[in-house]
């Protein structure tokens, strides 16, 4: 009977994992994709015709190789250069991070109702969540595993599971340091803590400090292995980093807490004070703020060395350091869309209330029972309110879609444009039209690859608002008069009888 029981759990679960990244499939669509996601297609597509190590490529500060790519990869494999390869990379990620923390909230706890609350706290993230889970997210992955085996290995003092969490450290550390906010730095303060108490938690302070520090040497290692063999080139971006002025940090954390807000979809703010929307925005609030101060309690207890969930600790120590990581450094004003670096929190935070749930309920001195059906409740109604949501959501058509569509009606094949239409267009219109990205009328060396400028050029998309100089003016001023001008929602697409690449100058 259990035999069968169990056989039928094998089926069921890869099942519904299927039909639920599906779903994340369905909703990557309603987040449209930019040049940053359509430059990971064509990388990816590059990897699985042979090209490995990236020969060629002009990367962003991190190689996203063992991370991020990989489920671009798995996309590009049944659809090559397309929008589908990134809505299925942005579903399988968002669908492995969720599978990930349902096995942190499982660990040691046989709770259906804990279980409940947390898929239905992070199982249909909001817009803005989603958004910013395209990217980083395979880096938190293997984060959130190192975790889960480093936990384990505290519990039964197992070789194999100190070896699976370097390994984990490592994958995520090659290809993303932020795997090391998450998942090292919070292990090298648990093992700080325990060495200070004496020798009789020395042991247990090497268990957590091996992983991270051999993890952290290893996938730093292989990253500058993987450039050494290919030609790749990785540019400064992430070196370039700096810590901001005092004067920055009020301005900081403004913004933390407007992103936190956002992607936890709680941001009340500049919204009515009495209605349906406020009140599952409550809702959201409480579980937001109760899971933090449950995450601060639980580090306190560990400091002070009394009984604590390894997982709740850790997982509270990656908020707070990457709180601060980004609080004094210029890595929140690097980009519009910073909020990625910081998304795993709406993943920690539903774990630390699952994994607490019945820790909570003894505080409030309430029925644990009674306690766990109103969490259960609160958070289907969080689950109810996103679908709602996401239900009104129209689909959008983009500046870049309409590019391409104009671009492929007219038989026009290669061109210049802005970075942020470059690629997007090239992958929309499934290669059919290459574009390639220019700053100022020379090439834009960012995520991009030498020999694209090699190509024959016959039109470039021009712009006033584009920021990076490409404008009609410029256009007339170095290439002369086009045969032809068509204009696309402000964007004139300049067309010319001669080959543009051979004026375009600035790459060696």
């Amino acid at each position: 009977m259990g035999s069968n029981i169990l056989k039928k759990k094998n089926i069921i679960l890869p099942v519904i994992f299927i039909i639920y990244f599906a779903l994340l499939v369905y909703l990557a669509r309603y987040v449209k994709m930019d040049s940053d996601y359509a430059n990971l297609v064509l990388e990816a597509n590059e990897v699985i015709h042979g090209n490995i190590f990236l020969n060629g490529w002009n990367l962003t500060g991190l190689s996203f190789v063992t991370t991020d790519l990989l489920y671009f990869i798995f996309g590009a494999i049944f659809f090559g250069i397309s929008t589908r390869t990134y809505y299925v990379a942005a579903g399988l990620m968002t669908a492995v991070v969720v599978l990930v923390g349902w096995l942190l909230v499982k660990d040691e706890i046989d709770d259906k109702f804990a279980c409940a609350v947390f898929l239905c706290l992070t199982g249909l993230p909001c817009y803005a969540a989603m958004t910013a889970l395209r990217a980083h997210t395979g880096a938190v992955i293997w984060a959130f595993l190192a975790i889960l085996m480093i936990a384990r290995w505290k519990r039964e003092r197992i070789t194999k599971l100190l070896v699976l969490c370097t390994a984990f450290i490592a994958l995520g550390a090659m290809g993303d340091p932020l795997t090391i906010i998450i998942a090292v730095m919070p292990m090298i303060v648990v093992a700080f803590f325990d060495f200070i108490r004496g020798r009789e938690y020395w042991s247990e302070a090497g268990g957590f400090i091996g992983p991270a520090v051999a993890g952290t040497v290893l996938g730093t290692v292989l990253d500058r292995i993987y450039f050494i063999v290919g030609d790749a080139n990785k540019n400064q971006a992430l070196g370039n980093q700096f810590f901001i002025t005092y004067e920055n940090w009020a301005v900081s954390r403004q913004r933390y807490i407007e992103k936190l807000m956002c992607i936890s979809d709680i941001d009340f703010l500049n919204r009515k004070l009495v209605s349906t929307e406020t009140l599952f925005y409550a809702i959201g609030t409480v579980f937001l703020l109760l899971g933090l101060l449950v995450g601060i309690v639980g580090i306190y207890k560990f400091v002070r060395d009394k009984n604590s969930d390894i997982i709740t600790v850790l997982l509270a120590l990656a908020v707070l350091v990457d709180y601060v990581v980004l609080r004094l450094t210029s890595l929140e004003f690097s980009s519009n869309d910073w909020s990625r670096y910081m998304v795993f929190v709406i993943i920690a935070v539903p774990v630390i209330i699952a994994r607490n749930m019945e820790a909570i309920a003894d505080f409030c001195k309430a029925d644990y029972k009674i306690m766990r059906i109103v969490f259960t409740v609160l958070a289907f109604l969080v689950l109810g309110f996103r679908i709602v949501n996401w239900k009104a959501r129209p689909m959008e058509t983009t500046e870049q879609e309409k590019l391409a569509e104009v671009l492929m009606d007219e038989g026009l094949e290669s061109g210049y444009g802005f970075f942020w239409d470059a690629s997007s267009i090239t992958v929309i219109s499934k290669g059919k039209v290459r574009v390639r990205a220019i700053r100022d009328y020379e090439p834009y060396i960012w995520f991009c690859k030498d020999e694209w400028y090699d190509d024959y050029v016959n039109f470039v998309i021009t712009s006033e608002a584009n920021g990076h100089g490409i404008t009609p003016e410029g256009a007339l001023s170095l290439f002369g008069d086009p045969v032809r001008e068509i204009e696309v929602d402000g964007n004139i697409i300049m067309i010319y009888d001669k080959d543009l690449s051979e004026l375009i100058t600035g790459l060696e």
